[in-house]
């Protein structure tokens, strides 16, 4: 039975993180309960608004710190699927791969929890370039999903880790 979920474990891991990933074209801000942008505009930047849908449009940057939160996990789940998919033994090298696996998912917890104040904004006003960022922001339901989605690939990489172990 614990072979079975060593085995298995990479694949449910790898999909929690593409699900992860998938949520970018949810909206993950929302502002007194109004979706703002989805998480592809907070990732990679484009044109949002500050003061809900009228005031001036705000010109958002790439922010690497949304794209690690959103992507790394997906980036190293697929190259941490291709490399044990065939091992079926236990072995250091799988276990250091999942304690590997497990860091990233709890970064992506705590950027995902940050992604208002790491979202920035610049606009012109009266000849004045003006910066912020989304602080006052909540996370909508893609921020939601993927929160908890990344929450559940920690915990499983983490099992993932301790199964590695030999009995």
């Amino acid at each position: 039975m614990i072979k079975k979920i060593q085995n298995i474990l990479p694949v449910i891991i790898l999909l929690l993180s593409l699900f992860i990933a998938s949520t970018n074209f949810l909206p993950v801000l929302e502002y007194d309960g109004e979706a703002m942008f989805s998480g592809f505009i907070a990732v990679f930047g484009g044109e949002g608004r500050v003061f809900g849908s009228f005031g001036p449009t705000y010109i958002i940057p790439f922010s690497y710190y949304n794209f690690i939160a959103f992507f790394l996990p997906s980036i190293l789940s697929i190259l941490v699927f291709i490399m044990v998919i065939n091992e079926k033994k236990t072995s250091v090298y799988k276990m250091v791969l999942g304690v590997l696996l497990s860091i990233t998912f709890t970064l992506s917890i705590i950027l995902i929890f940050q992604v208002p104040v790491n979202t920035s904004y610049s606009t012109v006003i009266l000849g004045q370039t003006v910066t912020g960022n989304y602080a006052n922001y909540q996370l909508a339901i893609g921020g939601i999903i993927s929160y908890v989605l990344a929450i559940i690939g920690s915990v499983l990489s983490l099992l993932y880790t301790i199964l590695q172990f030999e009995v």
